[in-house]
């Protein structure tokens, strides 16, 4: 009797202990997992589709940090692309474009824990027919002016679920809201994962090398259609920005085949001035300017 009770005890500290332990699988960390977001943002008032990827990583001082190319989707003005995870403090730190580091959030919180990013919602769930754990972080600092409030829904096993950043201030506001549509976590793909952004391949012949075309027409009002080239399976990205650099849309954000592609950009939303687009892949980057008037 004493020794059915040790294993069923043994099994549920076990059990808690797993669940206690292993918090990097809020957000899993390995090369090729995705995420697939419908994302609205304003003043543009504008729906587009995309996805956050980890693409790379790298050890530096004995320390693994991974790069997850679009979180998080805060403003326009700040980029954080290089992640790391802390196993012994359970701590996500995040690398600022000047190569500065600051701790994020706890993925071992639990509810009402205030430290960092404050955990405020703890409760199971299901998501994509899985069972499984959620937690909803919320944080929000005043400044002369000025209110920027974060929220992120992390599920266990999955990862970012939502995401909504709020920019308050004087000059005008900016919200970021991404909403979880599908992802590929270790190899098996939940949800809908396709990007629907309109990129239309025209050629299936191979080209001789990457290239980014004038966008036609140009001057536009308020359509135009941006052509690039790919000759080799590549993890592709074009981003439109204004003058300023901050980020107006990602048209695309995928691994293609190689080709000749085309994607439309309808600037409806746009104030008239000077835009440019960016093509990356992973050895490839060339900017374009194009005009919009109305």
């Amino acid at each position: 009797m004493k020794k059915s009770i040790l294993i069923i005890l043994f099994i549920f500290v076990i059990q808690s202990y797993s669940q206690d332990t292993l918090p990097a699988r809020y957000l899993p960390l390995k090369i090729g997992n995705s995420w697939t977001f419908d994302v609205w943002r304003y003043p543009e008032a504008s729906w587009y589709r995309t996805r956050f990827v980890i693409t790379k990583d790298t050890l530096i001082e004995n320390v693994k940090y991974f790069y997850f190319d679009g979180f998080p989707p805060d403003d326009y003005y700040s980029r954080y692309s290089w992640i790391r995870f802390d196993s012994l403090s359970s701590i996500i730190s995040l690398i600022t474009v000047s190569q500065s580091e600051y701790d994020y959030l706890n993925l071992s919180a639990n509810q009402g824990d205030t430290l960092l990013f404050p955990c405020i919602v703890r409760a199971d769930t299901s998501l994509f027919g899985v069972n499984t754990t959620h937690k909803y972080y919320y944080k929000n600092i005043n400044s002369f002016h000025t209110s920027i409030t974060r929220s992120i829904d992390l599920a266990y096993y999955f990862g970012i679920t939502y995401y909504r950043y709020t920019l308050s201030r004087p000059e005008g506001n900016v919200e970021v809201r991404c909403y979880l549509r599908g992802c590929n976590i270790n190899g098996i793909v939940y949800g809908d994962t396709s990007v629907v952004l309109g990129v239309n391949q025209v050629s299936s012949k191979t080209p001789e090398s990457f290239s980014l075309f004038q966008n036609y027409p140009n001057p536009f009002n308020p359509n135009t259609r941006i052509r690039f080239s790919v000759p080799k399976s590549s993890f592709t990205k074009l981003t439109i920005y204004d003058i300023t650099g901050r980020v107006m849309a990602i048209l695309v954000n995928e691994e293609l085949k190689p080709g000749v592609y085309e994607v439309d950009w309808d600037a409806s939303h746009r104030a008239s001035g000077v835009y440019y687009y960016k093509l990356e892949t992973q050895n490839f980057t060339e900017t374009q300017k194009m005009v919009l008037i109305k």
